[in-house]
């Protein structure tokens, strides 16, 4: 089936997931809070996103937690030697797959709003 080539989005506020963790539960209110201040309309379409959005955020919130208590590098138990703590490596993963959230909602610097020459958030969506 071909997808029409033209689709109109309503913008309006999609419903938080009753699945998300408390910590995620709490990022996207505040990504929501985000959008509206900055006059970024988002719609139930953009739904899986934003939970995948406010998902990673919540993990490197979990993460940054884990190094600031244990610290950035452990002692490998093996060889004496110090290594990355697990946390540390996870947070870099964690990072990069937030940064792809974002661009993918057509949130990177210069294409907010009209001012900016790169595509807004419904040119990206609606192709």
């Amino acid at each position: 089936m071909a997808r029409p080539t033209k689709q109109h989005i309503k913008a309006g506020i999609p419903e938080r997931p009753a699945n998300l963790s408390p910590g995620a539960a709490a990022e996207w209110d505040r990504l929501m809070l985000e959008f509206q201040a900055a006059g970024i309309a988002v719609s139930q379409a953009h739904r899986a996103l934003i939970a995948q959005a406010a998902t990673l955020a919540a993990d490197i919130a979990d993460a940054w937690e884990v190094i600031q208590i244990e610290g950035a590098y452990v002692v490998n138990e093996k060889n004496g030697s110090p290594m990355m703590h697990p946390a540390a490596q996870r947070i870099d993963r964690l990072r990069r797959d937030y940064l792809k959230v974002i661009f993918t909602l057509g949130l990177r610097g210069g294409s907010v709003g009209d001012s900016g020459s790169g595509p807004n958030l419904d040119a990206v969506l609606n192709g």
